[in-house]
């Protein structure tokens, strides 16, 4: 293989590489924001909980 051939392997491999950590990425931040929209949504229902506990 030519020196430039090497080169462009390495461009490809070193583009993938890019792309396959961006994606991973944008899936951590995503799971991130789902945990924390489900926190909030427990927090929510807790003290609905509690509210209609000092009602009764």
């Amino acid at each position: 293989m030519n020196k430039n051939a090497k080169n462009y392997i390495l461009y490809v491999v070193g583009e993938i590489l890019l792309v396959v950590i961006g994606i991973l990425i944008t899936l951590q931040t995503n799971n991130w924001n789902s945990g924390k929209q489900q926190r909030n949504l427990e927090i929510m229902y807790l003290t609905e909980i509690k509210l209609n506990w000092k009602l009764v």
